[in-house]
């Protein structure tokens, strides 16, 4: 149920069923925020990527490489099959498959070295931690110098 949710959400006007559209305006913004710092040389970083919609955008805004990492392995294995054109559910054009690279993982216990990438996205992430300033400080630590993170949540601290 939580997966399809996702999927729902991430992916809803490229749904065979096409059933929902609700969230499109969402992704619609962000990709028009991050277009200025995805480059050819990019190395991007989704945090808490869910089923990989911002991964595959980023490969097709011109990234060198877009990583996703997930704790849920569902989700990282739906975005590994709709990497290689494998789910029956979507029908979003995914760009070369080697531009594209997923894992399940706790950011929090980072895979990646330091200073590996040019843009981190980290989107309704923080509130779900049990510590957002080790999340921000491994977050930074994978920044390369000049690096962008972008972190997106709704929560209300209140």
């Amino acid at each position: 149920v939580l997966l399809d949710n996702y999927i729902r959400c991430q992916y809803g006007p490229f749904l065979k069923d096409n059933s929902t559209n609700l969230y499109e305006g969402f992704y619609q913004l962000i990709l028009a925020e991050i277009a200025p710092y995805i480059h050819s040389y990019t190395n991007a970083l989704d945090v808490g990527c869910a089923t990989g919609r911002l991964v595959f955008e980023f490969v097709k805004m011109g990234a060198h490489k877009s990583f996703g990492l997930d704790n849920s392995k569902s989700f990282i294995d739906f975005c590994n099959l709709l990497r290689v054109n494998k789910s029956e559910l979507v029908t979003f054009e995914v760009s070369p498959t080697s531009k594209t690279t997923f894992l399940h993982a706790d950011i929090l216990q980072s895979p990646y070295p330091d200073n590996s990438f040019d843009f981190i996205s980290c989107i309704n992430i923080i509130d779900r931690v049990v510590s957002p300033k080790d999340l921000i400080e491994t977050m930074h630590a994978s920044l390369k110098v000049g690096g962008i993170l972008l972190l997106v949540d709704p929560y209300d601290w209140e």
